[in-house]
């Protein structure tokens, strides 16, 4: 695998983990990511489906929809 572009430094910063690893998030810039465990998806009562760990790992895309793709760029860029 190569190394990302430069300009792919996201400077990152952990902005919360939960006490029993349940739930995270991760501020890139402007943007959070969140990342939770299926135990906290469930306790939600959100229906979750898990991949078996020998089963082949799930399709997962996260889209961001923007007005203009240019501008976006710029932004994420500088």
């Amino acid at each position: 695998m190569s190394a990302p572009p430069a300009w792919f430094n996201m400077q990152a910063k952990c902005r919360f983990i939960h006490e029993r690893d349940l739930y995270a998030e991760l501020e890139t810039r402007q943007t959070v990511l969140a990342f939770a465990s299926n135990e906290a998806a469930e306790m939600n009562g959100l229906a979750i489906l898990s991949t078996p760990p020998e089963s082949p790992p799930a399709g997962v895309e996260i889209c961001l929809v923007t007005d203009s793709c240019r501008s976006a760029r710029e932004k994420f860029i500088d």
